[in-house]
């Protein structure tokens, strides 16, 4: 009663109080929605910029080299656990240094801005178990498109398909935490017989498995390129990308986005898209090759 006098004293009704609340949380209801898409559009944004500072430093990296493209490369002993992304080649020329990993990861290994992406949240599921003979490694949560990359081009002759058009970039998840004795069909590019654990980092630059995709030496899902006029098409029907999968349900053979909608990728001539997740599989390989005559708009 007390309660209720002094409702009535205040000029507020018990109803008018609780039909404020339920106004309140309505409308707090309605813009959390808005709000993941502004945290998620600022992500992405973010993330374009890394890629833009990698693009630019490709072509700051070829400027000096004759126009040729860093392709991955390998130590001269073939040790697997040192192969490197032609990423690696690039980071003279992005002008930041590499910090300490945070928390307790292993020491070795590099925390390097532009190859991080803010929108990756298997960063933070890191392990300091994971550390397999990575000493030095930069962690990156982007994929070197390796099919087009392999066999090193030059800016000036290697783009039949053009170099707005052949993707150079991608997203993809740079852990993916299986759980304890599970091993998924991975294997070493010079040890064909050695299962490869996912509860080490797949996106290191250098490392058991370079940050690439498309990458025929780790039997990626790669472009397979017939007829005339050429048409490229996946090695596994129906594969493109995998948009934000749980991580019990990840495919270590092709990319995954961090986004529910699409995948962001960086082309050869620096600029940043956003393909639909939607988007047809003889278009999205089609972009992965470089020198086809495969054009996908």
């Amino acid at each position: 009663m007390k309660v209720h006098n002094a409702l009535c004293k205040s000029g507020l009704s018990l109803v008018e109080v609780v039909i404020s609340i339920a106004i309140t949380a309505l409308l707090i209801g309605l813009l959390l929605p808005a709000l993941q898409q502004v945290r998620a559009s600022s992500l992405r944004t973010s993330s374009a910029n890394n890629m833009r500072q990698i693009g630019l430093a490709l072509h700051q990296y070829a400027a000096v080299n004759a126009g040729k493209i860093p392709g991955p490369r390998y130590a001269a002993n073939s040790d697997p656990t040192k192969q490197e992304s032609g990423i690696h080649n690039l980071i003279e020329f992005l002008g930041v240094q590499a910090s300490r990993p945070p928390g307790n990861l292993p020491a070795d290994w590099r925390w390097f801005k532009p190859f991080m992406s803010p929108a990756d949240s298997s960063i933070a599921l890191l392990k300091p178990e994971s550390d397999g003979n990575h000493g030095g490694a930069y962690i990156c949560s982007y994929a070197q498109n390796i099919s087009a990359t392999a066999n090193p081009p030059t800016f000036e002759s290697g783009f039949i398909d053009g170099t707005s058009y052949t993707i150079y970039l991608a997203d993809r998840y740079c852990f993916i935490p299986y759980p304890e004795g599970v091993y998924p069909k991975v294997f070493h590019i010079f040890d064909f017989w050695t299962p490869y654990s996912l509860r080490s980092p797949i996106g290191f630059v250098v490392g058991s498995r370079r940050a690439s995709y498309a990458d025929a030496g780790y039997f990626d899902v790669v472009p397979i390129t017939s007829g005339n006029p050429a048409v490229s098409r996946p090695s596994s029907a129906g594969v493109t990308f995998q948009a934000k999968p749980p991580f019990n349900d990840c495919d270590v053979h092709q990319l995954q986005s961090p986004y529910a909608n699409g995948l962001q990728v960086a082309m050869f001539d620096g600029s940043v898209r956003f393909l639909r997740k939607d988007i047809s599989e003889t278009a999205f390989w089609g972009m992965t090759t470089r020198d086809a005559g495969d054009i996908a708009e």
